[in-house]
């Protein structure tokens, strides 16, 4: 069993590309209503549409997650994938499944890492950039890392066996 000690959303896209995709899409769907905001139904029709194109980014964009773990002197990651082809707005059920194991990070580079503030940076720097072109135009989400990051110790956290 592997020892996983992290887990890492990947968004379909960011928030902000997010955000703007769904405004298009809330402008064209007024328009095909032909609906002016002096329409008393306006504010209900508009509802409406929000509810049934438009989900909140939080959970509902998540696309996978990058589960970390420790192998011997090796970051390793497993990741996690929905099994769709096309995402929307509004995604609608998903499952997650397992995809691959993630050896871009598989590098024997923990025996190497000094203090636990040199580990959180490296992790910060490695996770978004993917060589393989997997991730390629998706958003690997770090806000929670970055947040508690410098505050645990890694190297510590990193001591048990894999």
């Amino acid at each position: 069993m592997r020892n996983y000690f992290l887990e890492v959303p990947v968004y379909s896209m960011s928030k902000e590309k997010y955000n703007k995709k769904a405004e298009i899409l809330l402008e064209k769907e007024i328009k095909k209503y032909n609906l002016t905001e002096d329409n008393p139904n306006y504010e209900l029709v508009v509802k409406q549409i929000k509810s049934n194109l438009i989900a909140p980014w939080e959970y509902n964009q998540i696309i996978g997650y990058i589960r970390l773990y420790k192998q011997v002197d090796t970051l390793r990651g497993d990741l996690w994938w929905i099994n769709k082809k096309k995402i929307t707005l509004h995604p609608g059920k998903k499952a997650f499944y397992y995809r691959v194991c993630y050896p871009e990070w598989g590098l024997p580079f923990l025996n190497k890492i000094k203090t636990s503030e040199d580990f959180f940076h490296m992790l910060c720097e490695k996770l978004p950039n993917d060589t393989t072109g997997f991730l390629k135009g998706k958003y690997v989400d770090l806000t929670f890392l970055k947040k508690i990051g410098p505050y645990i110790d890694w190297k510590r956290l990193l001591e048990f066996e894999a």
